[in-house]
């Protein structure tokens, strides 16, 4: 059961559809000199710290203040709107995405939240986070490859974009990729406060999964839901009979593999599926638990945000009521 190769190949998809290029962006993703990737690289060790420092030490986490903070580092924060459990947060690079998502409770509280700057395209495999469980601030390249134990000949969309080292190295090279020092942020500080239990660890390592299950159930309810109400969705052309029927056709399927592969990642989380498929591993058995986690994480919240515009989009969904609705 290949089911990250299939979850790659549906997101970079997912990207090209609904993160295509600005024109007018300054970074031209075309052309990786050295000097590109070294700004690009300013860039995100900036905009990674900041943010962290922000989610670290706001008192306010209702969404309001958290994007007025945000914006006093960068005012074009937020201005591309995904849904209330999202804000958005600009980067020079049409193959980079930059996102606070929002984790149970109100969806105007972001009092959880997992802070995340992936990688895409030529970048695929680059990962920035940092989230409210284990604060602690990630820099690394997946390879995802090796991860789930992938063939590369079946999945080459897996693979670690051609560009991902380069500016992960970049990113590294400026200050270890960690926060520049202050009198208040000294590296010994920063050493003792990432200590961690190793008992406390467990017991979030069982906290994340829960959540994740239930992330992946929202997402498998609305699927039911919307697939049931087929009949009822409304599209743009419904003057058009035959854009119609291939729009529905379009969006059952879109639907049914969603739901395959939220099921597929459950039974990964339960421990009722490999999370290894080359050597049948099991979640709690592997070293690299937290990888993993943060993967799949990565992929629930993006399949969360196609089925919350779904329900916008082709069900006049109230996103207020999205989490009520389909809990």
């Amino acid at each position: 059961m290949e089911v990250i190769g299939i979850i790659i190949l549906v997101l970079v998809l997912y990207f090209s559809l609904f993160h295509s290029p600005n024109s007018e962006s300054p970074i031209n993703d075309n052309n990786n000199s050295s000097d590109n990737l070294s700004s690009l690289a300013k860039e995100i060790h900036t905009t990674f710290h900041a943010t962290c420092d922000i989610l670290e030490s706001s008192k306010q986490t209702d969404r309001d203040s958290l994007v007025k903070s945000l914006k006093d580092i960068n005012p074009e924060v937020d201005n591309e709107f995904l849904n209330l459990r999202v804000i958005s947060i600009p980067i020079k690079s049409n193959s980079l995405v930059a996102q606070i998502q929002h984790i149970g409770g109100s969806a105007m509280d972001f009092k959880e939240f997992n802070f995340t700057i992936t990688g895409v395209y030529e970048y695929q495999g680059l990962s920035l986070s940092f989230s409210h469980e284990r604060k602690k601030r990630d820099i690394r390249v997946v390879n995802a490859i090796e991860l789930f134990g992938l063939d590369p000949l079946k999945h080459p969309e897996a693979s670690v974009g051609e560009e991902a080292q380069k500016l992960y190295q970049c990113i590294i090279a400026i200050n270890g990729g960690d926060k520049l020092p202050t009198k208040d942020n000294s590296p010994s500080s920063l050493d003792n406060k990432n200590l961690e239990d190793t008992n406390e660890l467990g017991f979030i390592d069982e906290r994340r999964k829960k959540e994740l299950i239930a992330g992946a159930n929202k997402n498998i309810s609305f699927t039911k839901y919307a697939l049931k109400n087929l009949d009822i969705a409304s599209f743009n052309n419904e003057k058009d009979n035959n854009v119609t029927d291939s729009s529905k056709t379009q969006l059952k399927d879109d639907l049914k593999m969603i739901q395959s592969e939220n099921t597929k990642m459950m039974k990964v989380l339960q421990g009722d599926s490999p999370a290894n498929i080359s050597n049948g591993e099991f979640l709690n058995e592997i070293d690299n638990i937290n990888e993993v986690l943060d993967f799949i994480f990565e992929r629930i919240i993006q399949f969360d945000d196609i089925c919350r515009n779904a329900h916008i989009k082709y069900f006049n969904g109230d996103v207020n009521k999205y989490d009520n609705i389909f809990n």
